[in-house]
């Protein structure tokens, strides 16, 4: 393939005639290797990530694919027009897992898929409702609320008696709602707490004080 060949023609003991040249089409390119993300890192931020493979010999543009299934059948993104080895992908679903590949092409056709690597987006922030901030005379045993963030399974509640959440009195990592019930809290004190959704990053913190 792509190869230049030159030939002549002569009759009996005649001359050559002159020398004319061809080149024979380039190979179709192979597949190409996927390099990052990394094939099944997680937590990774819903913006700003940048898809990167490596170059394949002989390839005029490559064919991005993004789905949201193995088996591509919901894809998000099908670009063919990158010439260029990466890609940057837009604003992702927070904790949904993505699966891409990509394809090289020239003229003498299209190349077979890389192997299909697949992530996972970290979880959104969760924004708390109640109690208030900084509200005071709660009773001992309350509610405390906060805001639901899409795709998750669970929550993890925290609250402590200090700002660094040294001295917690609450740590559940079980919650499925976007509520905790808490309890036996002590009269006149002063509580921290936060919420943060899966591997999400934690939301701000709110204080309370007890009647």
């Amino acid at each position: 393939n792509s190869q230049t060949y030159y030939w002549r023609v002569r009759a009996a003991d005649g001359d050559f005639s002159e020398v004319w040249s061809f080149t024979t089409i380039v190979a179709i390119p192979l597949a190409p290797t996927l390099l990052t993300p990394a094939n099944n890192s997680t937590g990774l931020s819903t913006t700003g990530l940048v898809a990167t493979w490596s170059p394949v010999a002989g390839a005029a543009t490559y064919r991005f694919q993004a789905a949201t299934d193995a088996g591509f059948t919901n894809i998000i993104i099908n670009d063919s027009t990158i010439t260029t080895t990466n890609y940057n992908l837009p604003a992702l679903s927070g904790y949904t897992n993505y699966y891409w590949r990509v394809n090289a092409k020239n003229i003498a056709g299209t190349g077979p898929f890389s192997s299909v690597f697949t992530f996972r987006t970290k979880a959104g922030t969760p924004t708390l409702t109640s109690p208030a901030n900084n509200s005071v005379n709660q009773p001992v045993s309350l509610t405390l609320s906060w805001s639901a963030v899409p795709n998750v399974p669970n929550y993890r509640v925290q609250v402590a008696t200090d700002l660094a959440f040294n001295n917690l009195v609450v740590n559940d990592s079980t919650v499925t709602g976007t509520s905790r019930a808490v309890s036996g809290l002590s009269n006149s004190q002063t509580y921290y707490w936060r919420v943060r959704a899966a591997d999400g990053d934690f939301s701000e913190v709110w204080s309370f004080t007890t009647i």
